[in-house]
């Protein structure tokens, strides 16, 4: 992962006070907002999102990876990923760098779009059938 030299020479030099931002949000969108703001790269990739809200925001770090008690009380990976797609899509914020991977994403997003049409039409074809 990548940080800008600002982030960097914050980061290490105010570790807690970093924490106590992040920690002080309640909500779990209000905190992906906040690590897709202070870190870009995590909106193009879910995996590298999933990882830096676990490990700012839940606690989760190398010597407690394979800490069950850990483990169950991290926030569910479809409840971030989730909140990501509300904030890209419906708001059209923190939208990601790479222009591949915001390609990917509606192409993807088409292919549900015209699933459920079809899925619409099947059912009340169906509908009208019986």
């Amino acid at each position: 992962m990548r940080r800008s030299i600002k982030q960097k020479i914050f980061y290490y030099t105010h570790p807690k006070l970093y924490q106590m931002m992040i920690s002080s949000l309640k909500k779990t969108e209000e905190k992906v907002i906040w690590i897709l703001k202070h870190f870009p790269e995590t909106r193009n990739s879910d995996n590298l999102l999933l990882f830096m809200y676990w490990d700012k925001c839940d606690g989760l770090d190398a010597d407690n990876f394979l800490d069950e008690a850990v483990i169950t009380k991290l926030t569910p990976s479809e409840s971030i990923t989730r909140c990501r797609r509300n904030i890209q899509n419906t708001y059209g914020m923190f939208l990601p760098t790479e222009e591949s991977v915001l390609e990917e994403r509606e192409i993807k997003q088409e292919a549900v779009r015209d699933w459920a049409i079809q899925e619409q039409k099947m059912s009340s074809h169906n509908i009208q059938k019986a």
